[in-house]
């Protein structure tokens, strides 16, 4: 009977997430990462990445607004999903609509919102704005994007789209981009 309670105790300890004194527990504010490594054809970049993003892929161009594409997901398919891309485009389309699996693309800060904020980055100028993307099939859903827009020397640039990620931890991934 004793070791019955005993091993009922420590499920019930397991399931409750109670912890002894001293042992460490995640910050949910600082969540775990893993630097990955994006490639396009003119352009390579490290970042870090929250691993609850799951892995990363890689995305077909779209031939209305070519642009390559790098994208982690979590639930993909659900109004609570996140989602973080990095791209670049040659050309950019930013008069494209962002409805059903397109977005825009831009290729120089010219092509921005007028709304684009300024905003530093370890590799070049960048700029902040939203994006509001629609999704429809039944009926309409609609999710809020924060686009960063960095531009580089040598007349290359790329950006982050990132939705149901907060602020502060899109700002860590932008703070650990890194050139290849």
């Amino acid at each position: 009977m004793t070791r019955a309670l005993v091993a009922a105790v420590l499920a019930a300890l397991l399931l409750t997430g109670c912890q002894a004194e001293g042992t460490p527990t995640p910050d949910p504010a600082e969540p775990r990462t893993e630097q990955v490594s994006v490639e396009f054809d003119t352009l390579a970049l490290t970042l870090e990445v929250p691993v609850w993003l799951g892995s990363g892929r890689r995305e077909n161009e779209r031939a209305r607004c070519p642009a390559d594409r790098h994208t982690w997901y979590k639930n993909p398919s659900n109004a609570d999903r996140a989602q973080l891309t990095v791209a670049t485009t040659d050309a950019g389309c930013p008069d494209e609509q962002a409805l059903n699996g397109r977005f825009p693309a831009w290729h120089g800060a010219d092509q921005l919102p007028t709304d684009a904020e300024p905003v530093e980055t370890p590799v070049g100028q960048g700029h902040r704005f939203p994006l509001k993307y629609t999704e429809c099939t039944n009926e309409c859903r609609s999710f809020d994007y924060t686009v960063i827009f960095v531009e580089l020397d040598g007349g290359r640039s790329f950006w982050l789209q990132a939705t149901g990620i907060e602020r502060s931890v899109l700002d860590a991934v932008v703070d650990s981009l890194r050139l290849a």
